[in-house]
């Protein structure tokens, strides 16, 4: 009976939507649509959001079981890999899917190659387009009155509450696009008699080295910059080393805020060239068959940018199908 079970459905693969640890994981079909839950204690203690799995999903009574037929991928390895799979001559239709089951095997050896693969860091950039780069630069000062003085007349620089911390930062911007009202450009903290500016481009640091120095009482003293991408993780500080950052969750107002950015970002996302799609939009893509599918691969991928789940990413990409006709089947 499981056995009939199983080959009466077809292979496809699943983006793990929501696990309940110890009992069931939500698998989400980015080929065919729709949602499903499974019972899988070990798959449930095993693997986390946005990992996406091969297999075939069928019920057995009450329950439904999974049965996995290729390597663990992220989420964003899936558009690839079902280009693969077409090369393979694998079809994207519930008969194409069962009849060519035995290529999903192949992932295997797709999957190992890339881990072998030697990447390239990739190249980074700011909201202005400028390579990466932190600085970190201190300079000296002699009258700390004048400096205050200035920095409040400054329309670009706010103080924080304590009053020995500004954030630089211009009305409008790239940045903006995505991030709100404004574009962040760098942070000041006076320390002692010394003022400390962090930014993350080489552009930046000169820009704001030009009009510190104009402070009176303000000199330039020294400046250390940091390549995360390229520097050895053995040569970073001893306490990044021990206990790595983390980031904290949103609080439930700046989720807010985020999921609304996030929105209209994606929402004008459908109207870009996108290098998968072969430089058409999402929108463009649609005028196809072949680019539906394929734009609808691409949307139920996206991952969550932040992992917090008080970010509804489900509900974005909802919106995304919907505004390009494509189905939401449950």
């Amino acid at each position: 009976m499981l056995l009939e079970a199983r080959l009466a459905v077809p292979p496809s693969m699943y983006r793990i939507a929501s696990v309940r640890r110890g009992h069931t994981v939500v698998l989400e079909d980015v080929i065919r649509g729709g949602t499903v839950e499974v019972h899988d204690r070990s798959l449930s203690e095993s693997t986390g959001t946005d990992m996406c799995l091969s297999g075939r999903v069928f019920q057995a009574g009450a329950f439904r079981f999974f049965t996995i037929m290729g390597p663990a991928l992220h989420c964003m390895q899936i558009p690839q890999a079902v280009s693969e799979l077409e090369k393979e001559g694998l079809e994207l239709t519930d008969e194409g899917l069962k009849e060519g089951a035995h290529l999903f095997g192949r992932l295997w050896r797709w999957a190992d190659s890339q881990g072998r693969r030697a990447v390239a860091p990739p190249n980074l950039t700011n909201t202005d387009g400028e390579p990466i780069l932190l600085h970190a630069a201190a300079f000296s000062v002699s009258d700390e009155a004048a400096l205050r003085s200035a920095l409040a007349r400054r329309p670009d620089v706010e103080a924080d509450e304590d009053g020995d911390k500004w954030t630089w930062s211009i009305e409008g911007g790239r940045g903006a696009v995505t991030l709100g009202d404004r574009t962040h450009l760098g942070m000041l903290n006076l320390i002692g008699d010394e003022i400390v500016l962090d930014v993350n481009s080489a552009a930046r640091f000169r820009r704001a080295r030009a009009w510190l120095e104009k402070i009176p009482g303000v000199a330039f003293k020294s400046v250390r910059t940091r390549d995360f991408l390229r520097e050895d993780p053995a040569e970073r500080p001893l306490d990044e080393r021990i206990s790595p950052p983390r980031s904290p969750d949103p609080t439930p107002e700046m989720a807010k805020v985020l999921q609304e950015h996030l929105r209209r970002q994606y929402l004008r996302w459908l109207d870009e060239s996108i290098p998968a799609l072969g430089g058409l939009t999402p929108r463009e893509a649609c005028k196809t068959g072949e680019g539906r599918k394929n734009v609808e691969i691409l949307i139920r991928t996206i991952p969550n940018p932040m992992g917090s789940p008080m970010l509804d990413m489900e509900s974005i990409k909802k919106e995304l199908l919907s505004a390009l006709g494509l189905g939401t089947s449950e």
